[in-house]
């Protein structure tokens, strides 16, 4: 049986305003652990961490808590390095996307070299110098990618540099009509179009394409990707049409999926329980806990 390490990174210092901060302690308290106890899942709980908060603060480069943003995802790198050096499967649960950063720089550090399954509305490919808001939340795939004009603290954090390469990573349930979609060449996805008129079969085609060094994949799921009408939880809603945010259900399908081959880790982003009710909480901490039994 596969053990999985729970890891809360309550921090909403890369995101717009507060509230993401509260998803780790929120879901707890809406029985969590309960839920994974109930599935049989084997959870190692490091317990709850110190919140970071957004402030608003400017930093360089015009950049929001910049210094903080770096010192989450620093620190997450280094928990997230010991869980797999322990030989457990990370569950970082965040938290904005920019953990996603720390995340990845952790399993490398720690001897894995997976690609990426980029599973969000949005690709995240802003830099400094193309986003006037300075929100580091809607920069964190650009910093993996050390796309031209990143902040080098935050893409300078782990071993190496780029930490991923375009060729191993996949934009997964990404809306469509963002300009920013065809920003990098060579960038591979699949967008929420093609997500609902394939269903589960757009994930398994999506595993297919994905390569890595070591045939591994970390899967950065952002709540963001599922229509708000139907989970009212997400920091930036999506609101339905036939173009942007996925059925609940059919995107937690997708996640099985994905969580039933070589998956190296988990990073779940973008919970604003402010946003939601506790039957809303209730709901993706139930679905979670199932999706995580097909952990082979």
């Amino acid at each position: 049986m596969v053990t999985i390490e729970l890891l809360d990174v309550p921090s909403s210092a890369g995101a717009h305003s507060p509230g993401q901060e509260q998803a780790p302690a929120t879901l707890r308290r809406t029985g969590l652990l309960k839920l994974f106890a109930e599935q049989g899942l084997d959870v190692v709980d490091q317990g709850e961490q110190p919140v970071t908060r957004w402030q608003p603060v400017r930093e360089a480069r015009g950049l929001s808590n910049a210094s903080a943003v770096v010192s989450v995802a620093e620190q997450t790198a280094q928990r997230v390095a010991a869980a797999v050096t322990a030989g457990r499967f990370p569950l970082v649960i965040g938290g904005d996307c920019s953990i996603t950063v720390g995340v990845l720089s952790g399993l490398l550090t720690a001897g894995a070299d997976p690609g990426l399954v980029y599973f969000d509305g949005g690709l995240d490919l802003g830099t400094p110098d193309n986003t006037l808001s300075g929100i580091l939340d809607s920069m964190g795939l650009a910093h993996l990618l050390d796309k031209p004009g990143s902040y080098e603290p935050l893409s300078g954090i782990g071993p190496r540099r780029p930490l991923l390469s375009v060729e191993n990573l996949i934009g997964f349930g990404v809306n469509t009509g963002l300009d920013e979609i065809e920003d990098i060449r060579g960038l591979r996805r699949l967008t929420s179009a093609d997500v609902r008129r394939d269903g589960v079969r757009s994930a398994k085609v999506a595993r297919d394409l994905l390569t890595s060094a070591d045939g591994s994949y970390l899967v950065h799921f952002d709540i963001d990707v599922v229509d708000f009408f139907d989970l009212q939880l997400a920091d930036i809603p999506v609101h339905n049409d036939s173009h942007t945010g996925l059925p609940f259900e059919l995107a937690m399908d997708c996640l099985d999926e994905f969580l039933s081959g070589p998956v190296a880790g988990l990073v779940i982003t973008e919970i604003n329980p402010d946003h939601g009710t506790d039957a809303d909480l209730i709901r993706l901490a139930t679905r979670l806990a199932q999706s995580l039994t097909h952990l082979g």
